[in-house]
C-alpha cells in the first residue's frame, strides 16, 4: 500500500518500537496518577470538584485541604495530558503500521 499523498514526514528516529516505548511510559506515568487521584478520592469521599467547592466554603480544614487539592489537581490535568499523548501515540503506531513504515 502506498503511502497518502498528505503523509506525515517523520524524523528517521520515530519508529513503532519507539512509539510503543513511549507509550508504555506514558501508561506507567497515567497509572500512577490514577493512584493519586484514587487516593484523594477515596480519602474525602468526593470528586476532585465537589472538594474543591468544599473547601472555597470552609467545609473542610484549609490545612491540608488546599495544599492537597493542588496536588490532586496536578495529578488529574497531567493524567488527561498523558491520556492525550497516549492517542497520539496509538494514532501514530496504527499509521505506521498501515503504511509499511519501521
Amino acid at each position: 500500500m502506498s503511502v497518502p499523498s498528505t503523509a506525515l514526514e517523520l524524523p528517521a528516529s520515530v519508529t513503532t518500537d519507539m512509539l510503543r516505548s513511549l507509550e508504555a511510559d506514558a501508561a506507567a506515568r497515567a497509572e500512577l496518577l490514577r493512584q493519586i487521584t484514587s487516593h484523594f478520592e477515596g480519602k474525602y469521599q468526593c470528586s476532585l470538584e465537589t472538594f474543591e467547592r468544599k473547601l472555597e466554603n470552609l467545609e473542610v480544614p484549609e490545612h491540608p485541604g488546599w495544599e492537597e487539592s493542588i496536588e490532586w489537581r496536578n495529578a488529574v490535568e497531567q493524567l488527561e495530558r498523558i491520556e492525550m499523548s497516549r492517542s497520539i501515540f496509538a494514532w501514530l503506531i496504527r499509521w505506521l503500521a498501515q503504511y509499511g513504515a519501521s
